[in-house]
């Protein structure tokens, strides 16, 4: 919620960085299950709660990739938590005598720089994005994905060409994208090619509205970490490890959903319930 400085108008968006471009002020958050009822003569505000208050399960991956850097999003700036994110994973999994990191835009870009920073490594922007092209973990086919990585992604040869590279991601999702890029950082010339995704590895769907791969399609899923390392092709692979993400959300952690990492679902999925409902109908003969 936000109070535009002109006329003292209400105004309500999904990111305050919208808040910005109607010169609004940032006020607070709205509250899960909140209903705030404006009044248009005065603008005076009433808070209504719909419902028994329950403790706050934000999405932690606003802060690793949804929200736009120049958000504040449940009360924490977005390129902030980015950069700590990436400044823990270099601590955690430096990469002994690299020579440049760079990020995998546009999304990993606050992290790779958190890297930088903490591990002394140049940062350099190896990778160009094309900003004509859609998101490539959505779109609905594998070709699709593969020709939109293509399109999306320019490697920079000056600065890969010889060099021991750090990649810094913010995840990985089905994997197939980690592949091509690495391919094509070392089709560039790169001599080694290391990837670290400042996040902990995704082993859960989403059932909260997240358009996000069935369980099934997520390669942490499937694989532990050097088998991801080989089915994508890289030198080597890191996470950022989970209890490490939540040290760095401090008091905060337990107010996050992290159900993609740990697979502890603040409300059952009703996926997993249907399913469940099936297996019963069909042993006791009903489903029949």
């Amino acid at each position: 919620m936000g109070r535009r400085r002109t006329n003292g108008a209400i105004v309500f968006a999904s990111e305050t960085c919208a808040l910005d471009l109607l010169d609004a002020m940032y006020e607070r958050e709205v509250n899960p299950g909140e209903v705030i009822v404006v009044d248009g003569n005065d603008m005076s505000i009433t808070s209504l709660c719909l419902m028994p208050k329950r403790p706050r399960k934000a999405c932690i991956f606003e802060h690793i990739y949804f929200a736009l850097p120049n958000s504040i999003v449940f009360g924490r700036a977005v390129y902030s938590s980015r950069l700590s994110f990436g400044e823990m994973l270099a601590a955690e999994s430096p990469v002994e005598g690299a020579d440049v990191v760079i990020p995998v835009p546009d999304s990993g870009f606050f992290a790779a720089l958190g890297y930088a920073n903490r591990s002394g490594v140049p940062f350099q922007q190896g990778l160009i994005r094309s900003h004509y092209v859609s998101r490539t973990f959505i779109q609905p086919s594998q070709e699709l994905r593969d020709l939109a990585v293509k399109l999306k992604l320019a490697p920079v040869p000056g600065i890969l060409e010889g060099k021991k590279v750090v990649v810094v991601d913010d995840s990985i999702v089905r994997g197939t994208t980690s592949s091509k890029i690495v391919r094509l950082i070392k089709n560039a010339g790169a001599k080694e090619v290391h990837m670290r995704i400042a996040c902990p590895p995704i082993v859960g769907s989403c059932y909260y509205g997240v358009d996000t791969p069935r369980t099934e399609e997520l390669i942490s899923n499937r694989m532990d970490v050097e088998g991801i390392r080989k089915e994508i092709g890289c030198d080597s692979l890191a996470f950022l490890p989970l209890e490490s993400l939540r040290r760095l959300l401090g008091d905060e952690a337990p107010t996050f959903c992290d159900a993609c990492f740990s697979r502890n679902y603040p409300v059952p999925p009703m996926e997993n319930e249907a399913e469940r409902a099936t297996v019963e109908l069909v042993a006791t003969g009903e489903g029949q």
